[in-house]
């Protein structure tokens, strides 16, 4: 890992400081070293240590990461280490967890494909959690105990089953690791928690929407230099165009009148409001002056000639670019 690489050039730095302290004691008198060598030369050595202490934990973790079979194994190393974890050690190894995840999600995929272990959790209690484990027969009960154990959940869309990765499950390290990252999964949470959407609908209110939205945004500001800005930015303009255009089977206007609905009305109104200096906010507000303009009407025509207005078009289509705009540089 690049990290643990650069921290064994800092420690290189750190042993070659302490053998130069240490042979300067040598050509002082015994009350100089006492009270100018002896003690810089302790806390170098004891820094030193501790340098060397932090290298075999990421090595040993690295080694983990590299012969685990499952997610389990990552995580019952880092339950087991991560309250010895000097400084960015913890971020480390919680990030490396992250990376495993996204690696094995394919492989956890696979492990609940098998016909007889989806119609049995299909007809198994829903939500899936842990006292549903007791209608599955002993081996499809391990594996799953397993998966849930390493930090996935199961979903259910359109008749099928799938692990996803429990992000409110990591909020256990939060303690130990930067704010950053603590956001970042805190972030992410929300979102394992309670799907935004599912099947083209929406399932989470329109004001929740927007507050996944500004959280994404808040994110964004407060640490720029995060490793994972860039995911977070694109989670942002997702929530955005999600809240402004809606989806398939949530629409942000009635059928019938093809005008803005009252509840998606409200809930633009209450944001432009209340976060007005905000992008999101800002973002919102545009859009909503856009369609005030049009009488609150968002399409034009009827059956399969509807089309949206030009100007509710020519905003949306540059809702990426007006995001980049608003947000610091």
């Amino acid at each position: 890992m690049l990290m643990i690489r650069m921290r064994r050039a800092a420690l290189t730095g750190v042993v070659a400081a302490a053998v130069v302290l240490s042979g300067c004691s040598n050509n002082t008198t015994d009350q100089q070293a006492d009270t100018e060598v002896v003690e810089p030369a302790e806390n170098s050595n004891a820094a030193v240590n501790a340098e060397l202490a932090s290298e075999e934990l990421l090595q040993e973790f690295d080694k983990t990461v590299g012969e685990a079979d499952t997610a389990l194994h990552v995580r019952e190393f880092i339950d087991e280490h991560i309250e010895q974890a000097a400084g960015e050690d913890a971020d480390i190894m919680v990030r490396g967890l992250l990376d495993y995840y996204k690696k094995n999600l394919p492989a956890a995929e696979a492990s609940v494909s098998e016909s007889s272990l989806q119609m049995a959790l299909l007809q198994a209690d829903w939500p899936f959690e842990g006292e549903s484990l007791e209608q599955l027969e002993p081996p499809h009960r391990k594996l799953v105990q397993a998966l849930l154990d390493g930090g996935y959940k199961l979903e259910t869309q359109e008749g099928y089953i799938y692990p996803m990765v429990d992000y409110g499950s990591l909020r256990k390290y939060e303690t130990y690791i930067t704010d950053a990252l603590s956001d970042y999964i805190e972030l992410k949470a929300l979102e394992s928690d309670q799907r935004t959407a599912s099947d083209a609908a929406i399932v989470i209110s329109w004001d929740e929407l927007a507050g996944r939205a500004l959280a994404a945004e808040e994110f964004v500001r407060k640490h720029p230099d995060s490793p994972e800005y860039e995911e977070v930015l694109t989670l942002l303009e997702r929530y955005m165009t999600v809240y402004l255009q809606g989806l398939d089977n949530t629409p942000i206007y009635d059928y019938q009148t093809l005008s803005l609905e009252e509840d998606v009305k409200s809930s633009y109104a209450k944001i432009a409001g209340e976060k007005p200096e905000t992008t999101v906010g800002t973002i919102v507000k545009g859009y909503l002056d856009v369609l005030e303009a049009a009488n609150y009407q968002v399409m034009t025509g009827s059956g399969v000639d509807q089309q949206i207005l030009p100007g509710v078009r020519e905003y949306l289509d540059s809702l990426k670019r007006r995001i980049w705009d608003h947000l610091p540089s």
